[in-house]
């Protein structure tokens, strides 16, 4: 069976704004205050081995469907697999998670598609 996955993120408008992770350009959102909680999409993997390797940095395991919420996720550096993602943005993944992870009322979800 065939994997792909997205990285989500739940937060205000104005932090997910700020990091442009939001899912439509801000003037959809016009009448949003910016305090209210939406959903946005960090980065998508299309091919197996990407959703994999975006697990690892992202610290789950792709079919552990109970525990998706990234908590813990993992510099690329200490990866070890193969680099399907490309290191520049396994990088970008990275930082941007661990910026939106200072943010209390930020939740981020890798979800898995098979």
């Amino acid at each position: 069976m065939g994997l792909d996955a997205n990285v989500i993120v739940i937060g205000p408008l104005n932090v997910l704004a700020k990091y442009d992770v939001l899912d439509y350009p801000i003037g959809y959102y016009e009448d949003v205050p910016f305090d209210n909680l939406v959903i946005g999409t960090i980065t998508c993997a299309y091919t197996s081995d990407q959703s994999r390797e975006l697990a690892e940095i992202c610290g789950v395991n792709p079919w552990d469907l109970g525990n998706h919420q990234v908590k813990n996720p993992v510099k690329p550096s200490a990866l070890s697999c193969e680099d399907y993602i490309g290191r520049d943005s396994q990088v970008d993944i990275y930082d941007t998670i661990i910026k939106l992870l200072d943010y209390k009322n930020v939740q981020i979800w890798y979800r898995p598609n098979g």
